[in-house]
């Protein structure tokens, strides 16, 4: 009997000891998984595949180490619908303006080989993260959280830095986004805010939110408003509802930034079809870009405010020529993802654009090389 009996307990320990190490693998398995698609970044640990990335790389964790800003937070977020002379505005601005170092932070607790500055980084952008986890409450406005995108990046490359207590506040908080997004069209008072880049960015954010948790059913769900919306948005010549509505490229480049974000790190949530339809819409800029066409901006805008912001001296709204730089970013990340687009967009290649920018436009392909 009790020969019987240890034999019972050994097997139970056995058991539970393969138990235990099937839990652990598992989680060594996914701890390091990523959700959105980071290209090459990845890849190699401390060797990138791509040099060009390499060299970006070596960038940001340069940036991470020689960086000393204070994160701030706020409970709310005032973008949307306010001047930009606004004390709420300028709050805003000021305390979205360093989100960007969450990702540098990120990436060099992660690639970083030096054990101190790597721990370094890490604590840095734990306190950042959780900082605006625990004060900034969720409005569903999508031109007041879009500015939260650094935030979702740096999560999904940071995340096994923090504890499972952490990371269920974080999936809440993130969840809560996703959430309010969802239910913002629903009580909005306006109803071109359906059509325009309004519908564009709030599915981009419910987009990397849903991927971030991993919520596959949603993000099916997703896909298919981003097709119906497409519909309404882009057209076929490659002009935007928004063009049209604000009578200038200043929105056009504005709503199709949303795309691009999505295309870049969600891909599969993009359908073919749409695809072409977004390089169309960004084609539609090359004209304009080159100098082959000249457009005043704001002259028939539909939207009152515009003239608003225009009377308090918002430099981004008088009617005056557009200026191209305004759509370097949008045309940076395009040459990663259209290579029809990178022969008139060669001149937007070069060191002016901050580490942010050139690392995620540099994930897959050379685009500092002309």
């Amino acid at each position: 009997m009790i020969k019987h009996s240890l034999f019972i307990a050994i097997l139970f320990l056995i058991s539970s000891c393969a138990h235990s190490s099937h839990k652990r693998i598992i989680a060594e398995n996914t701890s390091q998984a990523l959700m959105l698609d980071w290209g090459s970044l990845f890849s190699e640990v401390n060797k990138p595949k791509n040099p060009i990335l390499q060299k970006q790389i070596q960038n940001v964790i340069r940036h991470a180490r020689e960086d000393i800003v204070q994160i701030q937070t706020v409970k709310n977020l005032f973008s949307e619908g306010i001047v930009f002379s606004d004390p709420k505005r300028i709050a805003t601005d000021l305390a979205v303006k360093n989100l960007p170092s969450l990702v540098y932070w990120s990436v060099c607790g992660r690639l970083e080989a030096d054990l101190n500055n790597k721990q370094k980084c890490i604590n840095q952008f734990k306190s950042g993260v959780l900082s605006w986890v625990n004060t900034y409450e969720s409005d569903g406005n999508p031109i007041n959280e879009l500015n939260l995108i650094p935030v979702f990046l740096s999560i999904d490359i940071g995340r096994d830095f923090f504890s499972p207590d952490e990371q269920k506040s974080i999936n809440a908080w993130l969840n809560k986004i996703l959430i309010m997004e969802q239910n913002h069209f629903v009580v909005s008072k306006y109803k071109s805010d359906f059509k325009t880049n309004h519908r564009s960015w709030s599915l981009a954010i419910m987009s990397l939110c849903a991927q971030l948790l991993n919520n596959s059913i949603k993000l099916a769900d997703i896909k298919n408003q981003w097709i119906e919306h497409a519909k309404i948005n882009l057209n076929d010549d490659g002009s935007t509802l928004d063009f049209y509505m604000r009578d200038a490229l200043h929105y056009h480049v504005y709503n199709m930034q949303a795309y691009l974000w999505v295309q870049r790190f969600i891909p599969e949530v993009i359908p073919s079809d749409l695809v072409h339809k977004i390089e169309n819409c960004i084609q539609f800029i090359k004209p304009f870009y080159v100098g082959e066409k000249q457009h005043i901006e704001f002259v028939h805008t539909t939207v009152q405010f515009d003239n608003i912001r225009r009377d308090a001296g918002d430099p981004s709204f008088r009617n005056i020529f557009w200026d191209a730089k305004k759509a370097r970013n949008l045309l940076l990340m395009s040459r990663s993802l259209y290579p029809s687009v990178k022969n008139w967009t060669e001149n937007v290649v070069d060191e002016n654009y901050e580490a942010y920018w050139k690392l995620i436009s540099n994930l897959d392909k050379d685009t500092f090389v002309k």
